[in-house]
Parts: C-alpha cells; sequence; structure tokens
C-alpha cells in the first residue's frame, strides 16, 4: 500500500510499530527513511551492526508543512526525494482536518504528494511509501483519509495486565468497524527497539493508571477465576470417580442354581446376576459388569477371576 494509517490512544504501542514494522524493514531493504518521529540515529547504526542500511533523514514538523520539502511534476523536493519511504508520527499536525484550499487555489504540495506518491520514484524504480500515525482517522483532512490503503489500530493490552503487549488489528482502507475487520495479531514490546527513539511509550516513561477497578485480571478477580476453574476440574475427576468407578472384578464368584456371591479383598459384595445367550455369567455390582464363562457340569461353581471383559 502506498499509504498506510496507524491509529491508536497515547501508549498504545503506534510509536514502536512504526520503528519495529516500517522503519527499520525499510532501512534493511537500503531505503531512504524521511521521519519526524525523534530516532537516536546513533543507536540505530548500532542496531544494524555492519550492515549495510539505508539513509535515515530526520525532520522537524515545520519541514514537513513546508511545500518546498515535497517533489512535484515540476521540480524535486528539497528533503523528500522519489522512492523515499515517508513516516510521519502525529499526523494529524501535518494534515489537520480543517485543511481547505481556498477558492480556485490548489492543495497544498504535502496534499498533493499523498495523492501522487506512486509517480516518484528512485533509481530502482521503487516508488515512495507513506505511513501516518495518530490517535484518531477523524483528526486527518478527508481528503487524507479517502487515499488510505490500509489502517492498523494499535491497542494496549493493559486492562488484560499484559501491559508489556499490545494488539494489532488490520482493516483495509479507513473504514474501522466490525464489519471490516482484518486480522490481529499480539505483540510483545521489543526492550531492544526502546533506545532506537523517543517517545511516551519507550523504556524510560511509566503509563500508571489512576483506578485499577479497568484492569480485568487484578488480584481477586483473577483469584475468582482460579478458584472457579479449580472446582469445574475437581467435580469433573470426582463426578468421573462416581458415576465410571474402576471396574476390578471380583476375585471369587460362587454360583449355585444362578444364585451369586462375590468376595473382594476378602469381603462380600452384593451382586446380581443373570446369564446371557452364550451361557455367560453376567454380574453386576456397584455400577460394574463383569462377564463368566462358568465351568462345565453342573452344582456348585467356584470360580477365581484371572481376565474379565465387559
Amino acid at each position: 500500500m502506498i499509504v498506510t494509517l496507524y491509529v491508536g490512544l497515547q501508549g498504545s504501542g503506534k510509536s514502536l510499530e512504526l520503528v519495529r514494522s516500517v522503519i527499520l524493514p525499510a532501512l534493511a531493504q537500503g531505503r531512504r527513511v524521511v521521519t519526524n518521529l525523534p530516532m537516536n540515529i546513533e543507536a540505530v547504526k548500532s542496531h544494524f551492526g555492519e550492515q549495510q542500511v539505508g539513509e535515515l533523514v530526520q525532520v522537524l514538523d515545520e519541514q514537513l508543512c513546508d511545500d518546498a520539502s515535497y517533489p512535484t511534476s515540476a521540480r524535486p523536493g528539497t528533503i523528500i526525494r522519489g522512492g523515499d519511504v515517508v513516516v510521519i508520527d502525529e499526523a494529524h499536525n501535518i494534515y489537520p482536518p480543517s485543511t481547505r484550499p481556498k477558492s480556485g487555489e490548489n492543495w497544498p504540495a504535502r496534499f498533493d504528494f499523498i495523492a501522487m506518491a506512486r509517480h516518484y520514484t528512485d533509481e530502482q524504480g521503487r516508488t515512495c511509501n507513506i505511513a501516518l500515525a495518530t490517535q484518531s482517522a477523524a483528526s486527518l483532512a478527508k481528503f487524507v483519509r479517502d487515499r488510505i490503503g490500509e489502517t492498523f489500530v494499535c491497542r494496549n493490552l493493559g486492562s488484560l495486565s499484559l501491559g508489556k503487549r499490545y494488539r494489532v488489528t488490520n482493516f483495509p482502507g479507513c473504514l474501522i468497524n466490525r464489519s471490516n475487520r482484518g486480522p490481529s495479531r499480539v505483540v510483545k514490546h521489543d526492550p531492544s527497539i526502546f533506545p532506537l527513539y523517543q517517545s511516551s511509550s519507550a523504556a524510560n516513561f511509566t503509563v500508571g493508571r489512576l483506578d485499577s477497578r479497568g484492569l480485568i485480571f487484578r488480584g481477586s478477580f483473577l483469584f475468582s477465576i482460579l478458584a472457579a476453574l479449580g472446582s469445574i476440574i475437581g467435580g469433573f475427576f470426582w463426578a468421573k470417580t462416581y458415576f465410571f468407578p474402576a471396574c476390578d472384578p471380583p476375585e471369587v464368584v460362587y454360583i449355585e442354581n444362578r444364585k451369586s456371591k462375590a468376595f473382594k479383598n476378602g469381603k462380600e459384595i452384593q451382586v446380581i446376576t443373570t446369564r446371557d445367550n452364550a451361557g455367560r455369567y453376567i454380574f453386576t455390582a456397584r455400577r460394574c459388569s463383569w462377564s463368566v464363562q462358568p465351568y462345565a457340569g453342573g452344582g456348585l461353581v467356584k470360580h477365581r477371576h484371572k481376565s474379565s471383559s465387559s
């Protein structure tokens, strides 16, 4: 996509995602990256070590609002060149929703660049790519929203007591709703990336909570969930033992005229005796059944179990 939008509240992981998924991969591919996100250029060089990477250009918001910074069909830009990867944090400062060209005037060059970015290429034929980040898509000018090809919504998972992780959900275009929702993934904060840039979500900052009631998995609630799970699991095993006990056959069975006595562990147990079509005696006791083939002949039959079938 030519224009990609990253949306999320403060501390949601937008800046981290810009560095991790846009800036570092682009530099690794040898692309020239222009950004207003405060980067530690020396730390970035150390991150890649001896690897040959693209150029990282740090700019200010004022430079991104200057028409001369952008290339046009008539002239090159003073900062942005064809094939650049342009990463703009707090994009609502550059493309505010109130921006409208006056009657008879054209859109400012930074807006025209959004619409024409694919026409500006480098020597390898690579077009410009633009990544914007803001807290809400509604804070951008409609001109820009209409030209966004893909939106990534970032959300910190602090409410799930997973403060070191954030979720990134993909939406095609700039329409963010449930029916338009794409794939989602959970990303763990990478401490090695924090020194590469400055942001309120970096390692030197701590975002606290004024009211912990919004935390789903906090103390007492988490204990209640664990207790409920323990009760369910314990109840399952108790029911299994009660309704489906281990069916060890009795050790001795006496059969005489269809009357039976069974002994297990030296104690007599109550049994119900029936006989199937094959002539086998079926004994039922304590919700368990055993089948026994009687000895040939009649009268008293004493049977010691060596094996059983049910």
